[in-house]
């Protein structure tokens, strides 16, 4: 194998990868069972790499997956003599057009940097001290009990203010997004 090859195939495999997530959520609410939802997963990825020459560049990655997991899908209730959870085509249709939208702002090349912008603004809106936490603990890597030490807190409180941190981000960053799309 060539250097050329190798370096494509983990390109290939970056892009199943990145569009892991997307396709368990999507094969898991057309199934609803989230054990095998994880193996048609595995199946659809296996199948994108034993088909990538039928792979047509026009088309977006996660669509082809989804086509492909919508295959496997049909299988799976052939296979198992079970119903398709009951869905309207509607809401099919609904969430394909969901799925290809936040793929589509995905792969915006300022996608990272305009949430990184939207994570900083919102981190300003916490105190100077649950700033400092949250760098100590997501840049520095420290645990709880050496959080407390540092900023002279009970461990039960720095996990509260943790906790209640990540939910204000959470919700702000939830906020932003919606307005932005």
């Amino acid at each position: 194998m060539t250097e050329d090859n190798s370096s494509n195939n983990e390109l290939q495999l970056a892009l199943l990868e990145q569009n892991r997530q997307w396709l368990l959520a999507y094969i898991l609410s057309l199934t609803g069972h989230y054990g095998d939802s994880e193996d048609m997963v595995q199946d659809v990825l296996i199948t994108a790499l034993e088909q990538q020459d039928r792979f047509d560049q026009v088309v977006p990655v996660g669509a082809w997956l989804r086509g492909i997991a919508r295959n496997k899908i049909r299988e799976y209730w052939r296979r198992n003599q079970r119903e398709p959870v009951l869905v309207s085509s509607e809401v099919l249709e609904r969430l394909e057009q969901v799925v290809a939208n936040h793929e589509n702002q995905a792969l915006a090349p300022d996608y990272k940097k305009r949430r990184l912008q939207m994570l900083r603004s919102c981190m300003e809106r916490l105190t100077e001290r649950t700033r400092e936490m949250l760098r100590l603990r997501y840049q520095e890597g420290r645990r709880s009990q050496e959080i407390g030490q540092c900023l002279k807190m009970a461990v039960a409180s720095v996990d509260m203010a943790m906790s209640r941190a990540r939910k204000l981000l959470r919700a702000c960053m939830a906020e932003r997004i919606e307005h932005v799309e």
